[in-house]
């Protein structure tokens, strides 16, 4: 295996493997549930959904993204909230 220029293209035994997107939320309306890729993998019994993004300036910290994915997952003995998240530029303050 190794990788190619781009950096993003996995080659294995001579075939490109493009990796899958960060983050891929498809939604059919605006009331239906949408459907979440993390990694290439979907994400199941969702709690909440969150996503910003922002044009980056010439200020500091203008900018960035911000994402969080609550969901379930089955434990040992129980049901776990599982958070999935990241925030950058202007969204790394607290009052944001």
């Amino acid at each position: 295996m190794k990788t190619g220029k781009d950096k993003k293209t996995i080659y294995v035994d001579g075939e490109p493997i493009k990796e899958p997107p960060l983050l891929t939320i498809e939604l059919e309306n605006e009331s239906s549930v949408p459907k979440v890729f993390y990694k290439g993998e979907e994400i199941k019994w969702k709690d909440e959904i969150r996503f910003r993004w922002s044009t980056k300036r010439e200020l500091p910290l203008s900018g960035g993204v911000d994402y969080l994915i609550q969901h379930f997952v089955k434990g040992n003995q129980n049901i776990q909230l599982n958070k999935i998240g990241l925030s950058t530029g202007k969204y790394m303050s607290k009052d944001d």
